[in-house]
């Protein structure tokens, strides 16, 4: 058994003086600066203290029971909110022990079976040590102020959030681990499932408002998944040691409730004028990008180009492409010891989930892309691209973009989203 008391502060203090007109070149110096200097100073402070307890109990070396509590507050969130706790439980049994006829087994040499729930939170406000400004906007000297003698404050562009809770996260988790040959051979298994709620998300708002974002706590997010791991060892003699490690995990998750009413959050927008963003929408993983596509041709697919300007037609209301998230990880390593000698590798793959990669963009405009080298800078026919006539959609041949040069120009930039499948 264990019973504790924590306490722990963070204390940031920032102060910063700059210039840029300097009565000497390369005299690096502030009282060198023509002038007044621009400065600045803030101050963080955040205290958390937290009681907790844990207990294990175990029967003859099989079955055992693990219990743990944690309170904390958090002195950054309003009083009504700064209390949370950390309650689990947990339960395994070594059945290859807690079976006498599974004892001394030359092919099963170990067996496990475990389950567990939990509660955890946290206070995600996107940085750290918090302060009290992190929750209640200050009215603060903007970049340019004070101008000589004249002074001038401003808010933040993020409404922040006095009455912010914590989010709440409980998980369930099954699981098991068998051995074989002498634990030559060993799998695990697991499939857990949790459940998220009050996320700390910053959602964007109308300007009109006064502010660009808002500090909110949304809705409720399920999580669920599976993980398997093998882990084999084919030669184990005096000289030569070799393991093989494979591991997989599915994962999943969706979005359930938003805020009442709501059924999608901005949470960013794209640079470069792309239009779209990430977004948290209900009955959808968490979080997905949206953005404009092209417009296409129903029956084939294919991208419809303007019959005079060779250029795709871009459509004006964004789509969901698809997840942010990989919900699929495959991993493989291997390792060889030789007489005190180890050599190792290590693979990794990761699919199912979408990236915004914004550079693709610039490299097509200035030619560094593979897509605008091949065509040399020149007017060129868009690939798999349909063009209207006599009605109907038929296959581009003659219609070249005009204006080979600017590749990344308008209707180009969907070629920066990528699936990973």
């Amino acid at each position: 058994g264990l019973v504790g008391y924590n306490v722990q502060q963070r204390y940031q203090r920032v102060i910063n003086l700059e210039g840029d007109n300097l009565q000497f070149p390369g005299d690096y110096n502030i009282g060198n600066v023509l002038g007044i200097p621009q400065y600045g100073e803030g101050t963080y402070k955040q205290r958390e203290y937290s009681i907790f307890e844990d207990l294990t109990l175990g029967f003859r070396d099989y079955l055992f029971l693990h219990v743990s509590n944690r309170d904390e507050w958090n002195s950054v969130l309003d009083p009504s909110q700064k209390h949370f706790e950390y309650p689990g439980a947990d339960l395994s049994f070594i059945f290859t022990q807690g079976i006498s006829s599974l004892k001394d087994n030359k092919i099963l040499s170990y067996g496990k079976i475990r389950g567990g729930i939990t509660q955890v939170a946290n206070i995600n406000l996107g940085g750290n040590p918090y302060g009290a400004y992190s929750l209640i906007n200050p009215f603060v000297p903007p970049a340019g102020f004070p101008y000589g003698s004249l002074g001038g404050y401003s808010q933040s562009t993020v409404y922040l959030n006095p009455l912010i809770k914590p989010e709440l996260t409980k998980e369930y988790e099954i699981g098991g681990e068998l051995g074989f040959l002498g634990n030559r051979i060993n799998i695990m298994g697991d499939w857990y499932q949790s459940k998220t709620s009050n996320e700390n998300l910053t959602a964007v708002i109308s300007a009109a408002t006064g502010f660009t974002a808002k500090v909110v706590n949304a809705g409720l997010v399920t999580n669920k998944g599976y993980e398997l791991d093998l882990n084999v060892t084919p030669i184990k003699s005096k000289n030569v040691l070799w393991k093989v490690g494979v591991n997989y995990s599915h994962y999943q998750n969706v979005i359930n409730t938003l805020l009442p009413g709501v059924d999608e959050l901005q949470l960013s927008g794209f640079s470069n004028g792309l239009g779209g963003g990430i977004y948290a929408i209900k009955g959808l993983p968490y979080p997905v990008i949206k953005a404009n596509d092209w417009i296409r041709d129903s029956a084939s697919g294919k991208v419809i180009v303007d019959p005079v300007t060779g250029l795709p037609s871009v459509d004006p209301t964004a789509k969901v492409f698809g997840n942010t998230n990989p919900t699929d990880i495959l991993g493989v390593t291997t390792s060889v010891t030789f007489k005190g000698f180890t050599l190792s590798a290590v693979a990794d793959y990761r699919g199912g989930n979408y990236i915004m990669n914004e550079l693709a963009t610039n490299f097509t405009f200035e030619g560094v892309s593979k897509f605008s080298a091949s065509n040399g800078r020149q007017r060129f026919i868009f690939p798999n691209s349909v063009v209207l006539e006599n009605g109907k959609y038929v296959d581009n041949t003659s219609v070249a973009v005009n204006n080979g040069n600017n590749t990344g120009g308008s209707g180009f930039w969907p070629t920066a989203i990528y699936g990973t499948n």
